[in-house]
């Protein structure tokens, strides 16, 4: 999804960037961050309190374009300010060697989560803006990395350069159309990221007890797991390889180990499941479950 994104964005302004003299379509125009964003500064000074629930995000906490709210730390508020982080919101890491240039985007509704002081907040005045600026940050992490001052382990990315970065803004009815394409996707990501920590939660809960003995499972027949929580049509079947009526069930093969079918002569099951000795996905012997 987030390549989906990167790439819908590319194409809107790859072509124009290439050539700055060439003539922008009606409505597009060439503008500095500066004209398009009412904030663009850094964050904060941590004060770190393992009492307070506002949470303060470093450096690590932007990576691979995403924000990573578990690897900040708890924060001791001073007092309201703008400074606390907003839907949209894009985070330019600003400070040091190999972080700074690393870009992301507030996706979610953040709720007492600022940055720290090494950290640029860039909010678009215009919410129709804010998406295709972010992903065009994504796409141009090298040049914002350039644009750093100091010598080596002191760089730092000053404000007044993230304001004077020129961009190819397109006309209205065109950022509609990104939008429309933007927003199901970042929603799936925050969606995804959501999930993982979830499940590492339930990981992190689980495999203690497991390694301990504390949850007994040697009496489970790990054979017969074969999501029996979601027959269809009276068929003892993993759900995931079903699809419509089965002609042979019969001729079902289930692998014990790595749990896919594999269908000796099959009509509407997915075709890389053909006729084989052994399961598709690792070499294990199969068994007949209908």
């Amino acid at each position: 999804m987030l390549d989906l994104l990167k790439s819908s964005a590319k194409n809107l302004y790859l072509k124009h960037e290439k050539n700055i003299q060439e003539k922008l379509p009606s409505g597009w125009r060439w503008v500095s961050i500066g004209e398009i964003a009412d904030m663009v500064c850094r964050g904060i000074a941590p004060k770190y309190s393992l009492e307070s629930d506002e949470i303060i995000l470093g450096q690590t906490c932007i990576r691979n374009n995403l924000v990573l709210t578990e690897n900040g730390r708890s924060h001791a508020p001073k007092k309201l300010t703008d400074k606390w982080l907003r839907k949209y919101d894009l985070l330019i890491n600003s400070t040091g060697v190999g972080s700074l240039g690393r870009t992301a985007q507030v996706w979610f509704e953040p709720s007492k989560l600022v940055v720290d002081s090494h950290v640029t907040i860039v909010r678009a005045t215009d919410k129709k803006n804010a998406l295709y600026l972010g992903s065009w940050a994504f796409e141009h992490e090298r040049y914002i990395e350039s644009l750093h001052t100091g010598s080596t382990g002191q760089t730092e990315l000053p404000r007044d350069r993230v304001k004077a970065i020129r961009v190819v803004l397109p006309d209205a009815g065109t950022l509609d159309e990104f939008n429309a394409i933007a927003e199901p996707s970042v929603k799936m990501i925050v969606a995804n990221q959501e999930e993982n920590k979830r499940l590492i939660e339930i990981r992190d809960t689980l495999l203690p007890k497991l390694m301990s003995g504390a949850i007994d499972v040697s009496k489970v027949d790990l054979t017969q797991l074969t999501n029996n929580h979601l027959l269809v049509r009276g068929h003892n079947v993993p759900n995931r390889y079903w699809k419509e009526h089965l002609w042979k069930p019969s001729l079902i093969m289930f692998c014990h180990r790595c749990r896919t079918c594999s269908i000796r002569r099959s009509s509407n099951i997915w075709p890389k499941y053909s006729e084989s000795r052994y399961c598709q996905l690792r070499k294990h012997q199969r068994r007949r479950i209908c």
